[in-house]
């Protein structure tokens, strides 16, 4: 009889473990269904709106209709962003600037933050707030980094706006970007784009 308990004890003990993720899950108000959210587990990296939730698996959707079923342990267990838990957020992104460019990286900031103001106001939350500033800097180039305030609803929207307008600005300014930022390729130039 002892043999049997500690069998039964061993094969629940996975189970009583995903039930209680999913308690941890609902009682720190971890997302609800609709939130788009970003989860790393493992190796991989998955972002999606949370389709469906249950005592022992959470299913994301991405942006191609796959779902992904998670299990609420491995959940508890990674890193976690919620987009949607925050009415105003960042959409941010880098951009690497080549030093070939004939262009000032003080002037180029400014027009870059005045088109942003300008073409991006439909999903603009503060035109005051949009930041723009250098965080890196090499022999090949200058890496700026972008961050723009939104309402969280439309997060994906934005994203693909706002590097939409940014990229229009680039090839209307003839603007050299970098392929691979500060890629020390040899024998020329073969790293811009």
């Amino acid at each position: 009889m002892g043999s049997v308990g500690l069998a039964i004890a061993l094969s629940l003990q996975g189970t009583i473990t995903e039930i209680a993720a999913s308690f941890v899950i609902m009682f720190l108000n971890y997302y609800d269904l609709g939130d788009l959210v970003s989860i790393q587990v493992g190796g991989d990296h998955i972002m999606g709106k949370i389709e469906n939730f249950d005592l022992f698996t959470t299913t994301l959707q991405d942006g191609d209709k796959k779902n992904h079923r998670l299990p609420n342990t491995s959940i508890v267990k990674s890193h976690l962003i919620n987009y949607y838990k925050n009415k105003e957020i960042n959409v941010g992104f880098e951009l690497s600037i080549s030093n070939n460019n004939d262009i000032d990286i003080n002037t180029l900031m400014e027009s870059l933050k005045q088109v942003i103001q300008t073409d991006f106001t439909e999903f603009l939350k503060n035109k005051d707030m949009i930041e723009i500033f250098i965080i890196d800097m090499s022999s090949s180039g200058t890496k700026i980094y972008v961050r723009i305030p939104i309402e969280s609803v439309n997060y994906m929207h934005a994203k693909h706006s706002a590097q939409k307008i940014i990229r229009e600005f680039c090839s209307k300014n003839a603007l050299r970007l970098l392929d691979n930022h500060y890629a020390n390729v040899k024998g020329g130039n073969s790293y811009y784009s």
